[in-house]
């Protein structure tokens, strides 16, 4: 089975070969994948590279790279004493953070935006992610037991579930929520609060 950066390349290796007319994402696309490929190839993805193109795929590639030896992705601990986060993961820690910017990703081609998200574990908004992965296991707790979890529960995960409905109650009722979580909390029409 190909791995989906594979399957990436693949299909931007049958998008250069083809005669038919490209969009302009499609065309700039192409050229980020073919200085990827280049860097790969000659092995200078490590070496500081001056075109906004290049630098953008070294990083990507390092980033891969990064997360396949280390299996996970980088992460910023402004707690531990200097030195102990190498300069490298520092560097891809604010590169991330870089990329996730909506500024930024309003400026990413397809390519890019595919790129990033075959990198395992990246995501644009981790914070929404797991907030989803929350209401998630609340919607399964509730369709498996017909009711809420509760806070006096013996069981920890019960609990936890619990205290995370309550808070999404009190923004909600506060209106410190986005719409986005708004939106994802009626799809499951799970909480009697909201119906």
């Amino acid at each position: 089975m190909q791995s989906p950066l594979h399957i990436l390349h693949a299909e931007y290796q049958e998008l250069a070969r083809s005669e038919r007319s490209l969009t302009a994402d499609q065309r700039l696309g192409l050229r980020f994948y073919a200085e990827e490929r280049r860097l790969q190839d000659n092995g200078q993805w490590r070496r500081p590279n001056r075109s906004r193109i290049g630098a953008w795929a070294s990083h990507a590639i390092d980033l891969s790279e990064f997360v396949e030896v280390l299996k996970r992705m980088p992460r910023e601990n402004n707690r531990l004493p200097a030195g102990v986060i190498s300069e490298r993961e520092r560097t891809l820690v604010e590169w991330v953070k870089f990329q996730r910017r909506a500024a930024t990703r309003a400026l990413h081609v397809e390519y890019q935006e595919r790129r990033l998200l075959v990198i395992d574990g990246f995501s644009f908004d981790p914070l929404f992610d797991l907030w989803h992965s929350q209401l998630i296991a609340y919607a399964a707790f509730v369709r498996l037991n017909g009711r809420s979890p509760r806070y006096r529960s013996i069981e920890p995960d019960e609990r936890r579930l619990a205290r995370w409905a309550e808070e999404q109650h009190r923004r909600f009722e506060a209106r410190r929520m986005s719409e986005a979580r708004i939106a994802s909390l009626r799809s499951f029409a799970v909480f009697e609060w909201m119906l």
